[in-house]
C-alpha cells in the first residue's frame, strides 16, 4: 500500500487535474491488485477435489490453494473414492499424462485442452456427459459403469484401449480409431456394431447388448470375440484367422462357420445363461480346441469333430448338459460316413430298446459287422452278423441314452449308421 508521505509528495507538486488522475490510478491499483493476485490460483469449487489434489502434493508452496504454475507442473493424479462431484478447474492441469477419478459422484467431465493426457479412467460415477481431449496422445480410456448415452470419439484417433461397459450407449462409432486394440462395450443398448477393417484390434467384448448386426471383417489380429446374449442371427468370423476365443451363446444363430478358425481354443455356443437354435455344428477344423460349451441346446444334434472318440485328451472342458440330442461324428470330414437312413432291405429293432437290439439284413448278406458307439464315439459293442442277423446285448454296465449302430462290410465300407435310443433300464 502507498504511504501517506508518498501521496503527500505527489499531491503537493501537481495541479488539481493531475491530482485527480493520480487518485484514480491509485484507487485502481488498490482495488484490483488483490484480484490480480487471486487470479493466479486455479478456481476449484469442489473442496473434495481441491483437498484430494493437495493431499497428492500438487500444492507445492503449502498455501492450501493451487496456482496455475503448480497445476502445470503436475504429471498426473490418482483420486478415486473421494466424494468428488465436480472436476471444474481440471483444464488448468495441462501437462498431466494420467488421471484416475473412479468411484466418485461425477455427472459431467470435460477434459478439453489436456493434450498430453495418455490414460484416463472415470469408472463408477454417474457421468452423463464426457468430453475427451482431441489429441494424438490419448491411448487408454475407461468410463465403465456410468450413464453415458453417447461418446464422441471424433479426433481421438490414437485411442487403443476403450472400455465403456455398463452404460446406456445407443450407438458407438469407432470407425476413426485406427490404433484400436481393445474394445469392451458390454452391458449397453447397442443394436449395431461395426469394427471392420481395424487391423490392430485384438479383443472385442460386446455381450449383453441388443445387437442384431456385428461386423468383424478385416480384423486379422482379432483373437477374442465375446458377443454372448445379443440378438444375432448371423456371425461371420471367416476373416478372423487368429481367433482363439469365441463366446456367442445366447443369440439366434442357426449356423456358424468355423472352418477358417483353426487356432480356436475355446468356443461357447450354448450355456446356462444363453443358447442358440442350431441343429448341427462343425468343429472338425478346430483341432486346437480345449474348451467346448454346448449346454442347454435342445435342438442341437450332430457335432462334427476331427477325431473319435470325443472329447480327445486335449479337450479338458466339454459341457453338453441339457442338450439331450447331441452326438459326435466324423461326417464333416471328406470321405467319412454320415448318419444315413436305413436301406429298405435292413431293419434295426426295437428302437427305443431296453435289453437288446437286433440288426437284420433281408438279403442275408454275410460278413457284415455291427458296431455300437456312444455319443462320444466310444465303441461299446461289436458283433458279426450271422445269416444276415445279429443281436447286440445292452446289459452289463450300459446306461440309458443315445447310441449309434454302424453296419460295415469287411473292407471297412459303411453300409449305414443308425441312431438308437436305450431307455427304461433298471
Amino acid at each position: 500500500m502507498l504511504g501517506k508521505s508518498v501521496l503527500f509528495e505527489l499531491f503537493s507538486h501537481t495541479s488539481f487535474e493531475e491530482n485527480q488522475s493520480i487518485m484514480k490510478t491509485t484507487l485502481f491499483i488498490l482495488l484490483f491488485f488483490p484480484l490480480i493476485v487471486v487470479s493466479q490460483n486455479v478456481v476449484i469449487p469442489d473442496t473434495n477435489f481441491l483437498n484430494a489434489l493437495i493431499e497428492r502434493g500438487i500444492d507445492l508452496d503449502g498455501d492450501s490453494s493451487i496456482s496455475y504454475q503448480e497445476a502445470s507442473a503436475a504429471e498426473g493424479f490418482y483420486i478415486p473414492n473421494r466424494n468428488i462431484h465436480s472436476l471444474e478447474g481440471i483444464q488448468a492441469f495441462v501437462n498431466i499424462t494420467w488421471f484416475y477419478c473412479d468411484t466418485n459422484h461425477l455427472t459431467e467431465v470435460d477434459l478439453t485442452g489436456l493434450h498430453v493426457l495418455n490414460t484416463f479412467t472415470c469408472s463408477q460415477n454417474q457421468i452423463t456427459s464426457l468430453t475427451l481431449p482431441q489429441s494424438q496422445s490419448l491411448i487408454y480410456v475407461n468410463c465403465d459403469n456410468n450413464f453415458l448415452q453417447e461418446i464422441d470419439l471424433t479426433g481421438r484417433n490414437s485411442i487403443a484401449y476403450l472400455s465403456c461397459n455398463i452404460n446406456n450407449l445407443l450407438e458407438l462409432d469407432v470407425s476413426n480409431l485406427d490404433s484400436l486394440k481393445w474394445l469392451h462395450c458390454s452391458y449397453n443398448q447397442l443394436t449395431q456394431l461395426n469394427v471392420s477393417n481395424h487391423a490392430a484390434l485384438e479383443s472385442l467384448m460386446c455381450f449383453d447388448n441388443h445387437l442384431t448386426s456385428l461386423n468383424v471383417s478385416g480384423c486379422p489380429k482379432l483373437g477374442a470375440v465375446l458377443c454372448s446374449r445379443n440378438k444375432l442371427v448371423s456371425l461371420d468370423v471367416n476373416q478372423n484367422i487368429q481367433l482363439t476365443h469365441l463366446f456367442c451363446n445366447g443369440n439366434l444363430l442357426t449356423n456358424l462357420d468355423l472352418t477358417q478358425n483353426v487356432n480356436l481354443l475355446s468356443l461357447a455356443v450354448g450355456s446356462s445363461c444363453g443358447t442358440n437354435p442350431m441343429t448341427k455344428l462343425d468343429v472338425s477344423h478346430n483341432t486346437q480346441l480345449i474348451g467346448l460349451m454346448l449346454s442347454n441346446m435342445p435342438d442341437l444334434q450332430e457335432v462334427c469333430v476331427w477325431e473319435l472318440p470325443f472329447p480327445t485328451e486335449q479337450v479338458i472342458d466339454l459341457n453338453i448338459g441339457n442338450s439331450p440330442q447331441v452326438f459326435f461324428s466324423l461326417s464333416c470330414l471328406n470321405g467319412v460316413e454320415d448318419v444315413e437312413e436305413i436301406p429298405s432291405n435292413y431293419k434295426v429293432y426295437p428302437n427305443p430298446a431296453t435289453e437288446s437290439v437286433t440288426i437284420m439284413s433281408m438279403s442275408k448278406k454275410e460278413d457284415l459287422q455291427a458296431t455300437l458307439f456312444d455319443v462320444f464315439g466310444n465303441e461299446v459293442r461289436h458283433v458279426q452278423l450271422t445269416s444276415g442277423k445279429a443281436n447286440i446285448c445292452l446289459t452289463g454296465g450300459m446306461t440309458d441314452g443315445m447310441y449309434f449302430v454302424k453296419i460295415s462290410e469287411p473292407t471297412g465300407k459303411v453300409v449305414f449308421t443308425e441312431k438308437v435310443i436305450i431307455r427304461d433300464r433298471e
